[in-house]
């Protein structure tokens, strides 16, 4: 057996562009909604609850995103299959929060969002996602995921995890953010790395107009903490912001 971990994913070039580029997207951009929603692509097409997917973990990078006018204009961003370290917030520029734009609750925003990006691929239909979050619930199913795939790849380093788009939820303790329901990626299956490799090889990079940061949950009614009138999607990310040492 190879000791080598599954190597589909972007090659050294590949890799490079997407660094230097500041463009990570691969396929479409698969988000989660605040209301508990999986939407893909610009049009926020529903993906439903227990879609299986295989995670692409060479493709997982972490880093930071710098947003200007609601559009990503800058990446700090490194895979976590090459040891990557994150630069430090105190690392870059944007300090002063008098200068921050503001954000959907009317506060000042980090134009540098903490982020982590992952591939993930349908391998029924051979669709190509990326999923990128920037919030705490995104980046903690990212790492619950990166946990069973480290102690899976000693034993099997050409496998790549089958996940099932999920959700959770709990009653956060400030109250105006009310329920919040966060991701879940859900490993049920494994299979071999090169079974998912031609769909990633014809995919098109993002148009821009997939591209939306996401922002804070703004504080609920009454009528919204019932479930009354609320949308039956929303394309922003699950609302906590992460908060992390490489502050």
């Amino acid at each position: 057996m190879s000791t080598e971990l599954a190597t589909i994913g972007p090659n050294p070039f590949e890799q490079y562009g997407m660094i230097a580029s500041g463009r990570s997207i691969e396929g479409e951009l698969l988000k989660f909604s605040k209301y508990g929603d999986w939407l893909a692509g610009k049009d926020s097409t529903k993906i439903d609850h227990g879609t299986r997917l295989v995670a692409q973990m060479p493709s997982l990078q972490v880093g930071w995103i710098k947003w200007v006018d609601n559009k990503p204009a800058e990446a700090r961003m490194g895979f976590v299959s090459e040891g990557y370290m994150p630069a430090r917030r105190g690392d870059l520029d944007a300090q002063d929060k008098s200068e921050w734009p503001a954000g959907t609750d009317g506060k000042p925003r980090d134009p540098w969002q903490f982020t982590n990006s992952i591939v993930l691929v349908n391998p029924e239909t051979e669709a190509v996602y990326t999923f990128q979050p920037s919030s705490r619930g995104g980046i903690g199913a990212i790492g619950e995921l990166c946990r069973a795939y480290g102690k899976r790849v000693r034993s099997h380093p050409d496998e790549l995890p089958v996940v099932a788009l999920d959700v959770s939820s709990y009653k956060h303790p400030v109250r105006e953010y009310g329920e919040v329901r966060e991701p879940v990626l859900r490993v049920v299956d494994w299979v071999k790395g090169e079974e998912t490799a031609a769909a990633i090889a014809q995919t098109n990079v993002l148009d821009d107009e997939q591209y939306q940061p996401a922002q804070p949950r703004p504080a609920s009614s009454p009528a919204q903490s019932r479930g009354q009138n609320l949308p039956k999607s929303d394309p922003m990310d699950d609302p906590i912001p992460f908060a992390s040492e490489w502050r």
